[in-house]
């Protein structure tokens, strides 16, 4: 799987179709999820 964030037009693709809020909230998480809390 690749885990590239380039910023695409500044647009998030998801494997569904969700709202803009939802998908906003989902990248947040997965950002989030994905960044070890290592401070």
């Amino acid at each position: 799987m690749n885990h590239t964030n380039t910023g695409t037009s500044g647009t998030i693709k998801t494997a569904y179709p969700v709202k803009k809020d939802e998908a906003s909230q989902v990248a947040i998480n997965s950002l989030i999820n994905a960044t070890p809390l290592n401070s």
